[in-house]
């Protein structure tokens, strides 16, 4: 638990049931977010039942201080503690090691959100470097492992859209474009499917009309 983030009172016994209850390895809740100011809740992020251990491989979808995990899913696996940000989404990855996770279904975690240190606020450049690592540590870890190699274009296909993302944010639209055609390149068949792949395109675009109109 962050020290800047709380539990409701009910969190852990409600994570301990629930995971009691399952064959699952690892327990998540739903999450208020507040600003750290005026406490006021900005968003409520609630558990998608639906969503497995393949899904994550799309996005990072579980925060860290709502996680309670069996121990069994602790043992030779650890957190990338040179990665500056990304690695509990790596860990979730390969702790979880295509097992089952389940959602407690409701909010027990308030979240504190900063309107300063967040992730754009750090260099793009080290922000770049930071998403591919997070494909060598996967790749590395899960080296030989055949369910993986059924599915690792996901994962990279993720990382190449999340940077395309972060360039956009930025309007750096050249370097957003290089990490789109990056993910037709490698991965045709999948990308023609990813619909995510088209909303990343269309702000490509019309973030290209914004800065030409703006000239």
């Amino acid at each position: 638990l962050d020290d800047d983030d709380y539990w409701l009172e009910n969190h852990l016994e409600i994570s301990v049931k629930t995971l009691q209850g399952s064959n699952a390895v690892l327990c998540y809740s739903g999450v208020n977010v507040f600003e750290h100011v005026s406490g006021n809740i900005v968003r409520t992020m609630l558990p998608d039942p639906k969503k497995d251990a393949l899904d994550l491989l799309r996005h990072n979808f579980i925060t860290t201080s709502s996680v309670l995990m069996d121990k069994s899913a602790i043992g030779s696996v650890y957190f990338d503690e040179e990665a500056s940000f990304g690695e509990d989404w790596t860990f979730w990855i390969i702790a979880i090691n295509f097992r089952k996770i389940i959602s407690t279904g409701t909010y027990t975690l308030m979240y504190r959100t900063h309107t300063t240190g967040n992730l754009m606020n750090q260099k793009i450049t080290q922000i770049e470097k930071e998403r591919l690592r997070n494909i060598d540590f996967i790749n590395t870890f899960f080296k030989g492992n055949e369910l993986y190699k059924k599915h690792i274009n996901t994962f990279i296909q993720s990382i190449y859209l999340q940077l395309s993302r972060d360039f956009l944010n930025i309007k750096m639209t050249d370097k957003a474009m290089h990490y789109f055609l990056r993910c037709i390149k490698d991965f045709p068949v999948s990308s023609f499917f990813n619909s995510r792949l088209y909303f990343v395109l269309l702000r490509i675009v019309k973030t290209k009309w914004q800065l030409a109109f703006k000239k």
